[in-house]
């Protein structure tokens, strides 16, 4: 189940905007996995009250990766997440794909122009 947050190709940050489905698990008796506005940003404490809420409820969080290279040590240790750049995916460089750090450590451009190279 998708909970959208977006308008388009932007953030729907506009209060009202936003679509929940906690209905779902009123009718359905099965694993739920959720993804969209059950995460966006650093709202770790909603994360575990979904998380912690019951024992059929998975998070799909994957674009986060892209940004946050630790996100899982991220979230055990309520760390601030960086946002991840929509501008960037989708591209055909390496800007934004190489050079987001870890927790604590300074962004690292060395990767941006590195060009890929043929297996065969």
């Amino acid at each position: 189940m998708t909970e959208p947050r977006v308008d388009g190709d932007k953030n729907a940050d506009v209060v009202g905007t936003k679509t929940y489905f906690s209905w779902l698990t009123l009718i359905w008796n099965g694993t739920i996995t959720k993804a969209g506005e059950c995460f966006s940003g650093n709202r770790h404490e909603t994360l575990q009250k979904i998380v912690n809420g019951d024992d059929r409820t998975l998070i799909g969080i994957s674009r986060y990766f892209t940004s946050n290279p630790d996100l899982v040590n991220r979230l055990k240790n309520s760390c601030p997440v960086t946002p991840c750049d929509r501008s960037t995916f989708f591209t055909n460089d390496n800007k934004r794909h190489l050079n987001f750090s870890k927790f604590g450590d300074g962004e690292d451009h060395s990767g941006d122009y590195v060009q890929p190279t043929a297996l065969v």
